[in-house]
């Protein structure tokens, strides 16, 4: 089950309704319907912890999705050893994975969370070794 369809599952289990699981954590129900169905774009890892703790399910849930954990898990050193590792610049890095410099500079800086296509665009390259 993805992690939106856990978060649904749960939410029901606990009688709430997007509605009330939004006020809980700060959002409308059309940004927990976003959650459930997988819609995001960009993963808000506070907001996950906070929909995790008000449903109680923080030794339930299961993450098994490669790209949250990415992000979970120091995705800026990650993203920093590959590009030192192939010897290119963040600007290089930019244009491979066809998106701006500065996104780039962010993720490196742990300013920013990198998308999800952008990780799969990664990914590849990551691989090609």
């Amino acid at each position: 089950m993805t992690l939106g369809g856990q978060i649904k599952y749960y939410r029901c289990l606990k009688g709430m309704t997007q509605e009330e699981l939004g006020k809980e954590v700060g959002m409308t129900k059309w940004g927990i319907r976003h959650v459930e169905n997988d819609e995001m774009r960009l993963v808000n890892l506070p907001l996950l912890d906070k929909l995790v703790a008000c449903l109680e399910i923080e030794n339930k849930i299961n993450y098994e999705d490669n790209y949250i954990e990415f992000i979970k898990n120091n995705p800026a050193d990650k993203i920093r050893s590959y590009r030192i590792k192939k010897n290119i610049t963040m600007y290089q890095l930019s244009e491979l994975l066809n998106t701006a410099y500065s996104t780039v500079k962010k993720w490196e800086n742990g300013t920013c969370v990198i998308s999800r296509k952008c990780y799969e665009r990664l990914m590849e390259l990551f691989n090609e070794d």
